[in-house]
């Protein structure tokens, strides 16, 4: 018959308690570190800025901000070129098979390429771009122009014509889809925080897409900050590829 005295009895229970401890401590510990590398990941996601070759030449053709092109792309499609909405809009800047065969007609006269050519991403940047150019002339305020972007131009000249929406017909104090009001804001931001971490010079990333090198110590919180304005007219070089941009206010005519 096995006979168990009192102080083997504690002994065990002194060692059940300290296994418990080892395996809750072990469990903390990896919590800790997923949350860490998930940060980090995620941190890396949001800093991730690729077609940096393209988005230079052609902000530069089109005289358009960099980081701006970069911040829509990034709400638009998150840098997947093979993107594609529920509405049919495809490629990195979202763009409609419609908008992008009378885009083509309007930039050169003619429509070389079809609806398949919106997931090559020297294709839909340019066309992107002069979508982009095409509203800012139109609407000379960024704000403005970001929203038709998103919305259409037919919605937010309508907006315009209301003293609801609009107090001077060329910026919008409110405006009525709130998914246009919170996509305006977040290309806003990821403009702005581009702006202030995307170095000069840019990197060819092992895949060989080209990636401006961004700090990557950036928190994401720092992205949804409302970010101090800036509304001096600035005069860049990006690359090699010189342009021209006026934040949030008006745009000459070409």
């Amino acid at each position: 018959m096995l006979k168990t005295d009192k102080k083997g009895r504690v002994n065990g229970a002194a060692i059940t308690v300290v296994i418990s401890f080892l395996i809750i401590t072990a469990v903390l510990i990896a919590v800790i570190v997923m949350l860490f590398n998930s940060g980090k990941q995620f941190g890396k996601a949001v800093n991730k800025v690729d077609y940096a070759e393209q988005v230079y030449r052609y902000s530069a053709e089109y005289q358009l901000n960099p980081n701006l092109v970069f911040a829509i792309i990034k709400t638009e499609s998150n840098f997947n070129t093979n993107a594609e909405s529920q509405a049919g809009a495809k490629g990195l800047m979202q763009i409609m098979p419609s908008s992008f065969e009378w885009l083509q007609r309007y930039n050169d006269g003619e429509e070389k390429y079809s609806t398949d050519n919106l997931y090559d991403p020297d294709i839909n940047i340019r066309y992107g771009c002069v979508f982009l150019r095409f509203l800012l002339d139109r609407y000379t305020v960024e704000r403005t122009a970001v929203a038709a972007y998103n919305a259409g131009f037919g919605n937010v000249d309508s907006w315009l014509e209301s003293t609801e929406y609009s107090s001077d017909g060329k910026n919008l104090s409110r405006i009525p889809y709130s998914e246009t009001a919170s996509y305006v804001d977040k290309v806003e931001n990821y403009k702005r925080y581009y702006e202030s971490n995307i170095s000069q010079e840019y990197i060819v990333s092992g895949d060989g897409e080209n990636t401006p090198e961004i700090s990557d110590d950036i928190s994401d919180e720092e992205v949804s900050e409302n970010l101090s304005e800036s509304s001096d007219e600035s005069s860049e070089d990006y690359n090699g590829y010189s342009y021209e941009y006026s934040d949030d206010e008006e745009l000459s005519e070409e």
